[in-house]
């Protein structure tokens, strides 16, 4: 016989999101197209990391489709031997075209050169769609092949409130970790 348990409610919430690549086994779920590749000469954490390897290339993750409010990036970088025509851009691409929302160089004042530096940017699903298309891009735009940015401990996730200091729609976070 089945016991009278009463009523019973479910709340169904958002299912939280984390992606963390450090890159120590392979790109994990970023598609490089070449211009990337994976060293040991300098990582933030772990024995990898990945470092532009000419004077061009980038790194693509498609961001899995979300009602959340904001997805969150966060990155260690580390500038070596860039220069103001050196950019560093992260994009994002909605299903037509690629957006920049940020775009950092060689003078930046967001970092120290030769040093880790973390990075955090929140993005607004209220100026960028958050649906199946949406793909987030690291590219490198260095004037020659001896400009390097080194990548580690990239992290994507999703968040149903600001997390950082400004409530705006692309918020850069700054801390200089130098090692």
């Amino acid at each position: 016989k089945d016991a009278d348990c009463g009523d019973v409610n479910v709340t169904v919430g958002r299912v939280p999101f984390s992606y963390n690549e450090g890159f120590e086994t392979d790109f994990g779920k970023w598609d490089n197209n070449t211009g990337f590749s994976r060293t040991t000469s300098r990582s933030k954490e772990g024995s990898y990391s990945i470092e532009s390897e000419d004077n061009e290339g980038y790194i693509i993750y498609r961001v899995p489709e979300t009602d959340h409010e904001y997805l969150i990036l966060n990155w260690d970088v580390y500038p070596d031997a860039v220069e103001s025509t050196d950019d560093l851009l992260v994009e994002w691409y909605d299903g037509s075209a690629w957006q920049t929302i940020r775009a950092y160089n060689g003078d930046n004042q967001d970092w120290a050169e030769y040093s880790w530096n973390h990075q955090t940017l929140q993005i607004n699903s209220s100026d960028y769609d958050f649906d199946s298309k949406s793909k987030i891009r690291f590219q490198i735009d260095c004037s020659v092949d001896n400009d390097v940015y080194f990548l580690d401990n990239i992290t994507v996730s999703y968040s149903t409130s600001t997390v950082l200091s400004e409530n705006s729609s692309v918020t850069p976070f700054y801390t200089n970790t130098s090692n």
